[in-house]
């Protein structure tokens, strides 16, 4: 009956706080982005967006239970590091999503999967080190 609790406690965060989170992190990077695109009155500013952001990354975490383990933000991070990259990709070299046409999209999302994926990997293995080194002092 104590891990059915546990297991519908789960379940709860992550619907009412991880979907959630993930959802306002996607908004808040679509807000910086268009922010930076076109800086008008109707977008929220760079602050509020920011601010956005990281709560949605703290609902997240929460979400899936990694709380404890801040170290994840980092995972997170790797969304609008990667969507600015190709912003100043294009500034730099002029017209850089022009010449890839269709394929910008799924390379962008191609690229945010790879650091994430590999950013998530340095987070597991830092816990993990962290965890092994936690047991062999007791």
């Amino acid at each position: 009956m104590q891990n059915d609790n546990k297991y519908i406690l789960k379940i709860v965060l992550f619907i009412f706080c991880g979907i959630p989170g993930g959802m306002l992190i996607l908004f808040s990077v679509a807000f910086l982005f268009a922010n930076i695109i076109d800086p008008s009155p109707q977008n929220p500013s760079i602050v509020q967006a920011t601010i956005y952001f990281l709560l949605g990354c703290l609902l997240t975490l929460i979400g899936i239970g990694k709380i404890k383990q801040w170290l994840y933000v980092f995972v997170f991070l790797s969304i609008p590091i990667v969507f600015f990259s190709f912003l100043f990709l294009d500034e730099i070299m002029k017209g850089f999503a022009d010449k890839l046409g269709g394929f910008i999209v799924p390379l962008m999302l191609a690229c945010v999967a790879f650091i994430a994926f590999l950013m998530k990997g340095f987070v597991d293995k830092y816990y993990s080190a962290k965890e092994r080194s936690n047991n062999n002092n007791q």
